[in-house]
């Protein structure tokens, strides 16, 4: 039994990271060959190590040693960071994250800079400040915000006042690339 078989015997773990991080990398470079994933450190495995450590500088053995599976690893989490994107972060809090008129929450500040900027975009919706405070036009612009969505206008932001400016933001902000689009919600 050849050695290449026998770590796909094995399970061949080791051997398909090493495959995967290859597979992966041909994203960033085209000159990289596609790697099987099949456990089995195979021609193609070999071609995809000789070239990395080419390309790379180091020294073309075919090996993968601690240099090389350092610089495969490197470019890896290099690659991968950089295809991931900005982090999710949840910014409002699922309870007791209703703000009523006139009460001071911390965390009401976001909801008050998206609403800032959504009023560019977005007839209707007035500027406010953003201390945090369920002021009278922080008030008025969650009370459009409901009205947009067919809620009960209560001027209290909750959560499902929230998912509605969250996903206004995204479209308009975070996915708009041609500027502002003024629209006039009822």
């Amino acid at each position: 039994m050849s050695r290449e078989c026998q770590e796909r015997e094995a399970g061949g773990q080791p051997v398909k990271t090493l495959q995967y991080m290859l597979r992966r990398l041909r994203g960033r470079w085209s000159w990289m060959p596609f790697v099987p994933l099949d456990g089995c450190f195979g021609e193609t495995t070999l071609e995809a190590v000789m070239i990395f450590q080419r390309e790379m500088g180091l020294a073309v053995t075919g090996v993968v040693d601690l240099e090389t599976w350092n610089a495969i690893r490197e470019q890896w989490v290099a690659f991968e960071a950089d295809q991931a994107g900005p982090r999710p972060v949840h910014l409002y809090p699922r309870e007791n994250g209703e703000v009523r008129p006139g009460e001071q929450r911390l965390f009401f500040a976001i909801p008050q800079a998206m609403l800032q900027i959504l009023s560019v975009f977005l007839e209707g919706l007035r500027p406010c400040e953003g201390e945090g405070r369920n002021g009278e036009k922080s008030a008025c612009n969650v009370c459009w915000l409901q009205r947009a969505a067919g809620a009960p206008e209560t001027g209290v932001m909750d959560w499902r006042t929230w998912d509605t400016l969250s996903r206004l933001y995204e479209v308009f902000v975070v996915r708009s690339s041609d500027g502002p689009a003024i629209l006039s919600w009822g």
